[in-house]
């Protein structure tokens, strides 16, 4: 494993880099939460946002609740790049939003986002009186996607009952080399948005789990549930009823997704969702231009979500 020091300057170069490629403008949240942490002297940030409808009924009833997850591929400040998803969302749905800001690599590897998010549901089960218990979702974007899927995968006491997972990273078992190379190679560069480099995502995966050890320490770290919800050996029982994948026609992690998906439409009663998007790279609603048949795209997937969690 690198050391520290050269992960820190890696990560800095990174976000750098992608605070030019992907500028967030200034959020406009409803309420910034500072939800307590089960680190000492810490709070989770979190920005609320409040569906349109809320002023048209009681302050008193409880709405659903949506846990919002952004992409950072572990490392990467992101906070904020959802707010036209999560505007859709809050418009044409009757869901809380809770866009978390949780903590990142390698500063704070594996598992402290995964303990943020435990501590934001804690938050959300304390407060019955503001969101309905028996409708809570999460969506997670990228490694926000990793991250909502092992939540629901191995801590079924949640409560969650819908999971949404847009171009999510699941399976770390699978060498990143050979994601890119079954899912078409050049021809993926071609789209917008685009693929993870198999250097990048190592880069990614160092950082996440700097220091980290598990078990016996016998094994591959990605091999823990935790870490890699989709391999092909993991629980299912876990998973929600209600689950949404969107993937990408040019994204090397698209079919680890896809076999996930197709393996947890088997039990009669649960309710699984595929969008694939055409023509288009891993991340490409963050950069898609209005009149493109990328927007378009960007427009019916998001739509996918609204569909599903109006029919809850």
């Amino acid at each position: 494993m690198p050391s520290y020091i050269l992960l820190k300057s890696l990560a800095v170069l990174l976000r750098l880099y992608a605070k030019h490629a992907y500028p967030i403008p200034p959020p406009n949240p409803t309420r910034i939460l500072s939800i307590p942490s089960r680190t000492p002297n810490r709070s989770i940030p979190v920005h609320l946002y409040a569906p349109s409808t809320s002023t048209l009924s009681s302050p008193t009833t409880p709405t659903p609740v949506l846990l919002n997850l952004s992409g950072s591929g572990f490392i990467l400040p992101s906070h904020g790049i959802d707010v036209p998803f999560i505007t859709q969302i809050t418009t044409h749905t009757r869901y809380t939003v809770l866009d978390i800001n949780y903590r990142l690599a390698p500063e704070h590897p594996f598992p402290a986002a995964l303990e943020d998010i435990a501590d934001v549901l804690g938050y959300v089960h304390s407060h019955p009186e503001q969101f309905d218990q028996t409708k809570i979702a999460i969506c997670g974007f990228s490694a926000g996607g990793n991250l909502a899927a092992s939540v629901v995968a191995n801590y079924p006491a949640t409560g969650i009952g819908t999971l949404v997972a847009f171009y999510p990273v699941l399976d770390g078992t699978i060498p990143d080399k050979e994601k890119e190379r079954r899912m078409g190679g050049e021809k993926m560069k071609k789209g917008v948005g685009g693929v993870l480099p198999a250097r990048l995502m190592g880069v990614y995966r160092k950082c996440y789990l700097r220091g980290v050890r598990l078990g016996n320490g016998r094994g591959r770290l990605e091999e823990d549930e935790r870490l890699s919800p989709g391999q092909a050996g993991a629980r299912l029982a876990g998973f929600p009823d209600r689950c949404l994948f969107v993937t990408c026609e040019w994204d090397s992690l698209a079919r680890e997704t896809e076999e996930l998906g197709r393996r947890l439409m088997g039990p009669p009663g649960r309710d699984v969702r595929m969008v694939r998007v055409q023509g288009c790279g891993h991340a490409w609603d963050k950069i898609a231009k209005k009149g493109t048949k990328e927007w378009d795209e960007r427009e019916r997937a998001y739509q996918a979500v609204v569909d599903m969690l109006k029919d809850d």
